[in-house]
């Protein structure tokens, strides 16, 4: 069970460092690139993701088994949402 919440514990510091890394996306858009409003919105919401993920999976990885194993849905919306921002996102 410990590989579990190690696992989630992970997942959501990596969401949070991938946070970062939109922040700085996000910047570079506005200032250094030409200012496509399209671009600006997707890192946006690459931001409110990856923040959202973080901390669910974080405040889950403190859960016991019955309350880790009963939001299986949750999870699947996660990463159903993370496949699709990812795969629509053109440059």
């Amino acid at each position: 069970m410990t590989n579990i919440k190690k696992t989630l514990k992970n997942a959501g510091i990596w969401c949070l460092v991938a946070t970062i890394i939109s922040v700085l996306s996000l910047i570079s858009n506005i200032y250094l690139v030409d200012f496509v409003l399209y671009n600006i919105i997707w890192d946006i919401i690459g931001i409110i993701l990856s923040i959202t993920t973080g901390i669910i999976y974080l405040c889950y990885s403190k859960k016991n088994k019955e309350k880790l194993l009963k939001p299986r849905k949750i999870f699947f919306i996660l990463t159903i949402l993370y496949l699709i921002f990812l795969h629509s996102k053109k440059e």
